[in-house]
C-alpha cells in the first residue's frame, strides 16, 4: 500500500507538467506572443548575384503590367509583386485580388517574357480597404505605440508592418505587448521592427 501510495503522489507532482505546463527553460506564452508579433530580420540581398540582378530585371519589366492591373482593378487589387527565386513558387509576378470573378490571363515582355504571372483569388481585403482602415485606426495606433515612427504593408504578406523606436528593453517588451490590442484594431496580421534608432526626419533650416 506505502508503494501505490508514493506513486500516485509521484503523479500528482509530475501531472502539472505533462499536461501542457510549459517545459522548464522553454518560451512562456507571453514570449511566444512577442515571437509571432516581431518583425524578423531584414535580408539583404547580395547585389553581385545572378539572381538578385534577374530579379530587378523582371521587376522593372513588369511595371507596365502592374501599373495596368492597378488602374484596371483598383476596386479588388490586394497585391502585385514579384516573387523571388527563393520564394517556394519560383520567380513569377503575383496578382492577388479579392472575390472569385476569373479575370483574363496575361503575359510578360521584354526581358520579363516567359516569367510566370499567378493570379491569386480570395484575397481578404484590397489596397483600398486597408489604406482606409490604417487611416481610420491611426490615432488609437499611435495612442498605444507613442514611439510609433512609420506604418506599411507587406503586400506579399498580407501584413501590417510596424516600425517603433525602443532605446531598450523594456520598452521593446512594452511595445510587443500591444500586439494583440493592435491586431483586434485593424482586423488583419500585425508585424512590429524595434529598433534603438530614432528616425531623424530632418529640421527645418
Amino acid at each position: 500500500m506505502r508503494a501505490i501510495a508514493g506513486a500516485v503522489l509521484a503523479l500528482l507532482f509530475v501531472a502539472p507538467a505533462a499536461c501542457g505546463g510549459a517545459p522548464a527553460g522553454g518560451p512562456t506564452s507571453a514570449e511566444a506572443a512577442e515571437a509571432s508579433c516581431q518583425a524578423p530580420p531584414r535580408r539583404h540581398p547580395d547585389s553581385r548575384s545572378a539572381a538578385y540582378r534577374r530579379h530587378n530585371e523582371v521587376q522593372s519589366d513588369s511595371l507596365w503590367l502592374i501599373e495596368r492591373v492597378r488602374r484596371r482593378y483598383a476596386d479588388r487589387l490586394a497585391a502585385a509583386y514579384v516573387a523571388g527565386a527563393d520564394d517556394p513558387g519560383g520567380l513569377r509576378l503575383v496578382i492577388r485580388l479579392t472575390g472569385t470573378a476569373p479575370i483574363p490571363p496575361m503575359r510578360l515582355a521584354d526581358r520579363a517574357e516567359g516569367v510566370p504571372v499567378t493570379i491569386e483569388y480570395g484575397a481578404p481585403h484590397s489596397l483600398r480597404e486597408v489604406a482606409a482602415i490604417r487611416q481610420r485606426v491611426h490615432d488609437r495606433v499611435v495612442a498605444l505605440l507613442p514611439t510609433l515612427q512609420g506604418v506599411g504593408y507587406d503586400e506579399a504578406a498580407g501584413t501590417i508592418h510596424l516600425d517603433v523606436y525602443a532605446p531598450d528593453e523594456a520598452a521593446r517588451r512594452a511595445a510587443l505587448a500591444r500586439c494583440e490590442a493592435l491586431r483586434s484594431l485593424y482586423r488583419m496580421p500585425v508585424r512590429i521592427e524595434v529598433t534603438d534608432a530614432m528616425m531623424d526626419l530632418g529640421a527645418p533650416r
